[in-house]
């Protein structure tokens, strides 16, 4: 009970993410992994692009939503429905909404909740939370996947409707995702469109929290960019995709055990086994993993050739950065009634 490492991957690494935060989960676990999630940004008050915490209003809105297309006016009579009458309501995503603004396509359906920043479980943006020091100080190993957006977002659009979708969304931060994101072409408006929801879910909020523990906490963050390309996946690594290396199960998830999967996959395995044991993913035989700095941002690449180099997509993050430094803004301006 001593040693207790909690990790999940999506809206499980969120979860672990939002656990960091709780105050009735301090002490309760020594180590965190997060794969492909985090929850770094501000809560969400409206229709935005952050996928993230819902603000007290918003959830609240969303329940009295749902019980409406119930055909009921209390959580009374709602509880009073068989499971079949409340599963064949169509309920309206949020995470659609984060993450499928831009896709003539939607990928995402049948997400209405999501855990609410209520000021006492959740207390709050988990950025500032780190930023004011009130978070549970552990060591934390976290990463994401190099092509993670292709399983929710599949858009056709011009250059031009990329540009407008993106000065809609983005606000003064606008211009800097258009300089960040190339967009000339179709392909490339494809790839941006893929890149955006990358970045926006994981790669942003595992950044930022990677540079909140190691300025603001004493235990070591590490970070990982997972980028096995397959026949299947020549463009990288879908969301997910990492499972099967991480719990030794490559067949199920990679396409089979080739020589590299499997070196892969003993390598992952573990890193994780020995974050687990001491808070450090390093062991003998493993390629050198440092421990993440704001100095030199390292992240260990895990590739045909696992390796330590420079935080991939700065210039991407950076600009992502600024539209939430926006959000954040805009939060802090609305009257208190709102809040």
């Amino acid at each position: 009970p001593s040693r207790v490492t909690i990790f999940g991957q999506s809206a499980g690494g969120i979860s672990v993410s939002m656990l960091t935060t709780v105050p009735a989960a301090r002490g309760l676990f020594q180590r965190a992994i997060c794969q492909s999630g985090g929850s770094m940004g501000p809560a969400k008050r409206s229709d935005t692009l952050e996928m993230s915490v819902l603000s007290l209003p918003m959830a609240e809105a969303a329940g009295q939503n749902y019980l409406r297309k119930l055909g009921v006016d209390s959580i009374k009579a709602a509880r009073a429905l068989s499971a079949d009458a409340i599963q064949t309501v169509e309920s309206a995503s949020e995470l659609q909404h984060a993450m499928g603004q831009m896709s003539s396509k939607k990928a995402v359906t049948g997400i209405t909740f999501w855990p609410v920043a209520d000021g006492e479980t959740l207390p709050g943006d988990g950025s500032e939370l780190y930023d004011a020091g009130k978070f549970h100080d552990t060591p934390v190993l976290m990463g994401w996947n190099s092509d993670e957006g292709s399983m929710f977002l599949h858009i056709k659009a011009s250059p031009e409707e990329f540009e407008k979708e993106v000065r809609a969304n983005f606000g003064p931060a606008a211009e800097a995702m258009i300089k960040a994101y190339p967009h000339s072409t179709a392909p490339e408006v494809f790839k941006s469109a893929k890149d955006i929801v990358r970045d926006m879910a994981f790669g942003w909020n595992t950044w930022t929290w990677a540079k909140l523990q190691t300025r603001k906490g004493k235990n070591k963050a590490f970070v990982y960019y997972f980028d096995q390309r397959t026949p299947s996946s020549p463009d990288g690594s879908s969301h997910a995709s990492e499972l099967g290396c991480v719990f030794r199960n490559i067949k199920a998830w990679t396409g089979g055990p080739s020589p590299q999967n499997a070196q892969l996959s003993d390598l992952m395995s573990s890193y994780w086994v020995n974050f687990a044991i001491s808070g450090d993913p390093n062991g003998p035989g493993l390629p050198e993993w440092p421990a993440f700095t704001e100095k030199d941002m390292s992240v260990m690449f895990l590739d045909k050739n696992p390796s330590a180099r420079p935080m991939p997509y700065l210039a991407n993050l950076m600009a992502i950065d600024a539209y939430y430094a926006w959000r954040r803004q805009q939060a802090k301006a609305e009257p208190p009634s709102e809040k």
